[in-house]
């Protein structure tokens, strides 16, 4: 009697394991992705947020959110002191890889060595300390590079075609640009005044650099340029001077100062010009990144990345503001012309 009772136990059980283990078999797995980002997602010129370009490409790649993807955000509120509270909580949250925007890279590198880390739109990553060397990043990081190391010569030209008489350039910079300094003690600012100041040598431009890393000493730095009688501003890209587009170009107009930016967002905010990586792709590169590693991948074994498009935008609108004009060469060249 005992025994036969056992049997019925013992095959309800089985055949009470058997669908579990079947259903358990078709749940798909779901990618937990963390997004770390140091202000509230900005928008790009064209009208649609980098978190948004980004999950639409994993979405192509086969991730969709709320059936195989979670994404983790978080947002400094352009705080930087939260960085480091913000990337420890997505380690502790067991995510699959983490994805930062410019200026959080550093606060999620120190936060984790094990967790794949893929960074995007990041100034001279190498000089910033990130990654070993730009083929073999090592470690548990890899990226998206901005390029901008290499525009110092463009920079100048489309500056000069502006203002033709042009001796000095203002060169705008905020500390804490991507996160302070390097792991090693290295920062991307030096490397980029040298890069630009290098550039302008060539042309017989001037370079002086002024730090404002606050919406005071922003407008405190217009009103030393002006009395150094510095003729144009080329902008230094970071997650800060990002967030002041309205102010910046707002003193440019006041201060009747042509500005070259790196970054479309100022174009929005009316800025003269701009010269950079065209971000929506930089985002796209990068979700095809985190992709390699959701199937596998070693982030050290998977080389940091260059833009694949540069885009020139121009305002003709501002520029007559400013009592300027854009010779017909450059805007042959512009990838966008606004009016």
């Amino acid at each position: 009697m005992n025994t036969r009772r056992g049997v019925v136990v013992a095959l309800g059980a089985g055949a009470f394991a058997a669908p579990q283990t079947l259903f358990a078999q078709q749940l798909p797995k779901v990618w937990r992705v963390g997004f770390l980002n140091l202000l509230t997602i900005p928008l790009l010129a064209q009208g649609k947020a980098s978190y948004a370009i980004f999950v639409d490409t994993l979405a192509e790649l086969g991730y969709v959110e709320r059936k195989n993807l979670l994404m983790e955000l978080r947002v400094a509120d352009g705080k930087p002191e939260r960085l480091p509270e913000l990337a420890a909580e997505l380690v502790r949250l067991n995510v699959d890889v983490i994805f930062c925007n410019s200026g959080t890279a550093l606060a999620a590198k120190r936060a984790t060595t094990t967790v794949p880390i893929v960074f995007a739109n990041t100034f001279d990553p190498v000089a910033f300390g990130l990654v070993a060397s730009l083929s073999r990043p090592g470690a548990n990081i890899t990226g998206i590079s901005n390029g901008l190391e290499d525009t110092g010569g463009k920079n100048m030209e489309y500056l000069l075609a502006v203002v033709p008489k042009l001796a000095r350039v203002a060169l705008l910079w905020a500390a804490g640009t991507q996160g302070s300094t390097g792991s090693a003690g290295s920062s991307p600012v030096p490397s980029y005044i040298a890069h630009t100041q290098a550039a302008a040598r060539k042309a017989g431009v001037e370079v002086t650099a002024y730090e404002a890393s606050t919406p005071t000493l922003v407008e405190a730095a217009f009103g030393t340029m002006a009395r150094d009688r510095c003729g144009a501003l080329l902008v230094m890209p970071g997650p800060f001077l990002t967030g002041q587009a309205s102010q910046i170009t707002g003193l440019a107009a006041k201060y009747q100062l042509p500005a070259l930016f790196t970054h479309a967002a100022y174009m929005a905010a009316g800025g003269l010009m701009s010269y950079g990586p065209k971000l929506e792709e930089i985002y796209r590169q990068a979700a095809r990144q985190v992709d390699k590693i959701l199937k596998g991948a070693k982030p050290a074994d998977i080389p940091v990345e260059q833009p694949n498009e540069f885009e020139l935008i121009v305002n003709t609108k501002v520029a007559k503001a400013l009592g300027r004009s854009f010779p017909q060469s450059l805007l042959v060249r512009a990838t966008n012309v606004a009016e």
